[in-house]
């Protein structure tokens, strides 16, 4: 996916930096995606989770962890979970 420059594909890349612990890298495409943000279907996503990462990055994790709780809900992806295995 070397140059993919979509607006998802970079939110998926920031969200991956986040998850890997790579928060200023995360911040900084965040940042990128709201500077040139108008009406797009991730800008609420995009400015709430930049909320959340300056003012209270506990805040902006139980967000991400929300969001993962309602993927795995939502694909029923709870059977391929691995049991155990504490979050970050």
């Amino acid at each position: 996916m070397i140059g993919n420059t979509t607006r998802p594909f970079r939110l998926d890349l920031a969200l991956t930096y986040y998850m890997l612990g790579n928060v200023a890298g995360c911040t900084r495409i965040l940042e990128e995606l709201a500077a040139t943000d108008g009406i797009s279907a991730n800008s609420g996503i995009v400015s709430d989770l930049l909320d959340d990462m300056r003012a209270d990055p506990g805040r902006a994790a139980r967000r991400l962890e929300a969001w993962e709780d309602a993927n795995i809900a939502q694909f029923g992806l709870a059977p391929s979970m691995v049991r155990g295995t504490p979050r970050r």
